[in-house]
């Protein structure tokens, strides 16, 4: 089975369970389209369960939003051993950072208030601005990756889903086990960032950024409390397909707002001091033609 054809499998279950409850073939109003198998239908809700699946994110709508944040990445790297928290590779220094040095041996004339500020302000700290604006580039790409890999593994367990009931379905009346189990990667996927602490400020740091990096995880943790499909009757087996799909619903909803909480706790702490990610300006507010020259503002050269 695959996800693309997910509404062709939803169609496959109607069909096998309204056969099975009513002996389509033997019983005329049981044919499609006639009263009974309409209200089989009504009363199942197979494809009124499934059809949401169909209109989710595409994966590939996420490939533009993700190179762009690695290019800031990249623009951002001081090199020679940053690595990407994401894939744990080296992320080659970018030249043009290096610049910075020449402005600081350009300056080495300039005094007053306003050149003492810049270097203060701007020069010396530079290398830290650029580590932790690429903390929060990361973090932005992290948080991409994750919606990215959410929704991947929601058309594998959507799909499951439906294999699962049909099997189920398939083997109502044998002898052995009527319980069938369904893969469950959306919590093995992603079941790692509920784990990632409220950590203030302290959330910007590259540590906190190679923490959240689990979605690319080659072995992902195992998925807890995997469900399963069965019953001794079709609308057991039914009922128990309606409750699985409405627990991969709520697990979307938990992972989509693990995933928000990262990035919200992210802007918060930006939000709440700016000052490690950008350089504070010069106050010249107060300056006029006749003395934004002096020492107290922009200052001449010595």
């Amino acid at each position: 089975m695959s996800y693309e054809q997910l509404m062709q499998h939803a169609q496959e279950i109607e069909a096998t369970a309204i056969k099975l409850s009513t002996g389509t073939g033997t019983v005329p109003s049981a044919q499609p389209g006639q009263p009974d198998y309409v209200a089989h239908q009504q009363k199942f809700g197979v494809i009124a369960a499934f059809q949401p699946y169909t209109n989710i994110p595409q994966l590939g709508a996420f490939v533009p939003l993700i190179k762009v944040t690695h290019d800031v990445k990249a623009s951002l790297s001081r090199g020679p051993d940053i690595k990407d928290p994401a894939s744990n590779e080296l992320i080659r220094a970018n030249p043009a950072l290096d610049t910075m040095k020449d402005v600081a041996r350009a300056l080495d004339d300039w005094s007053g208030n306003a050149a003492d500020e810049f270097r203060r302000n701007f020069i010396d700290p530079f290398d830290s601005y650029v580590h932790n604006q690429f903390a929060l580039a990361c973090i932005l790409e992290i948080e991409l990756v994750a919606l990215q890999a959410l929704w991947k593994s929601v058309r594998t367990d959507i799909d499951s889903i439906a294999e699962q009931t049909l099997m189920a379905l398939d083997h109502l009346n044998d002898c052995h086990s009527q319980e069938w189990s369904v893969s469950w990667t959306v919590a093995a996927c992603l079941a790692a960032i509920a784990a990632i602490p409220a950590t203030g400020g302290a959330s910007l740091t590259l540590e906190f950024v190679s923490a959240a990096a689990w979605v690319t995880a080659a072995s992902p943790p195992a998925a807890p409390n995997a469900p399963t499909i069965g019953g001794s009757t079709v609308q057991g087996v039914i009922s128990s397909m309606h409750s699985t799909i409405r627990m991969l619903g709520d697990r979307i909803d938990e992972q989509e707002q693990a995933i928000s909480r990262v990035l919200h706790q992210a802007i918060l702490a930006a939000h709440a001091d700016w000052r490690p990610f950008v350089a504070a300006r010069p106050a010249l507010a107060a300056a006029t033609a006749a003395n934004v020259t002096s020492r107290q503002f922009l200052g001449t050269p010595s």
